[in-house]
């Protein structure tokens, strides 16, 4: 078995080395799943690689595997208990709104059960979350993996959607729309961004 890379001071690192008790929904060399602390609906898996890798941004087109096993589990994982996953929202933050920096698939389903505030902070292809669509779009289109793939110590300039559209370019109605939910989410999901307890 290969040996995985883990970080000391990391909490999902510790629940994939058994060091928390938290119980995984799923496990297996690659993948471990388990529930959110804080769900946002009936059902919110957070699905982790049980290597350390720091975010979706630090991801590279060898990884485009992974991202897929990550999806296909969390299918099998929903329709296990009877729910559709074709209504399930799937996606990663984009740094820095993230609270625990190792990746992390958030799956929630129903979206309908979604609170308002719930819906600002897993709003798909904002600047802070981005769908398993956008994600899978932008490694496919990267060139072939480098010398050496992206870890979790490599830092990377890359964007967000939303931070991804042209500079200069004047607001339309929707962009106004994104920009009030950037001023709610600074205010409002601000305060928890900094916050080290939740699992988010």
């Amino acid at each position: 078995m290969a040996t995985r890379r883990r970080k000391e001071s990391c909490v999902f690192c510790k629940i994939v080395g058994g060091k928390e008790t938290t119980v995984p929904l799923y496990q297996d060399d690659e993948i471990i799943v388990f529930n959110d602390i804080r769900p946002a609906s009936t059902y919110h898996f957070l699905v982790c690689p049980t290597d350390h890798i720091r975010d979706a941004s630090r991801l590279n087109r060898s990884h485009v595997p992974l991202v897929e096993k990550m999806v296909a589990i969390s299918k099998r994982l929903l329709e296990e208990r009877d729910a559709d996953f074709s209504r399930a929202r799937l996606g990663f933050h984009w740094p820095p709104f993230h609270l625990v920096a190792h990746l992390h698939l958030h799956v929630i389903c129903p979206p309908g059960n979604i609170g308002y505030l719930s819906r600002v902070i897993f709003w798909p292809n904002s600047f802070w979350f981005v769908t398993i669509d956008w994600l899978l779009e932008r490694l496919k289109n990267m060139p072939d993996e480098p010398s050496s793939p992206l870890t979790s110590h490599d830092s990377a300039q890359v964007t967000s959607p939303k931070a991804s559209q042209k500079k200069g370019q004047e607001l339309d109605n929707t962009q106004q729309g994104t920009a009030c939910d950037t001023e709610l989410l600074q205010g409002t999901v601000g305060r928890t961004v900094n916050t080290d307890t939740d699992t988010t």
